[in-house]
């Protein structure tokens, strides 16, 4: 009896644990890093207007939402292959994060002088962005969005119903 209640209470454990580590992601569409804006576009007053974006940025820019909301890949559109990493381009280098064929963390966000623009009077490597035209990569990034993943107060519930189940169980066998 005390034996069946273990195991239902293990096996809830179990199931709690894999469940609360669970993710689940759904693709929603891709775009090439240089369909950004041109790298000097300007305002009226002269002044550099190009964001930059890390991969989650540009995405929930791109497809509304959060950073937080999504997964980027550079693989393909599919959730096996998420690899959590974007193609990006640099302010005066053509290479890094692009065509080194080395992409960055999804989350990279590079922008030493924090204004948020990708464009820097002077410098090298200052910025990087995944939504900018500046060197033609014609690399394409792939946005999963990550599903609601339910609040440990639900799996408290669950558990507390399934470890009631084994302790009825168990009281039902030792009254027979």
């Amino acid at each position: 009896m005390k034996t069946l209640s273990k195991i239902i209470l293990a096996g809830s454990l179990s199931l709690f644990a894999t469940l609360s580590n669970a993710a689940t992601y759904e693709f929603v569409g891709s775009w090439f890093v240089d369909d950004g804006p041109w790298w000097s576009e300007q305002d009226v007053g002269g002044n550099y207007t190009t964001p930059v974006f890390s991969g989650v940025e540009a995405a929930a820019f791109i497809f509304g939402g959060n950073a937080s909301d999504y997964a980027i890949s550079t693989v393909s559109d599919q959730v096996a292959d998420i690899n959590f990493s974007a193609w990006m381009d640099g302010w005066g280098d053509a290479n890094t994060y692009g065509n080194s064929g080395i992409p960055a963390a999804h989350d990279l966000h590079i922008d030493t002088d924090g204004d948020g623009l990708y464009a820097i009077p002077s410098g090298f490597g200052n910025a990087y962005s995944a939504y900018v035209d500046d060197h033609g990569l014609h690399l394409e990034n792939f946005a999963f969005k990550v599903s609601a993943v339910p609040e440990p107060s639900t799996y408290a519930l669950m558990l507390g119903g399934l470890g009631l189940v084994g302790f009825m169980a168990a009281r039902r066998r030792k009254q027979a």
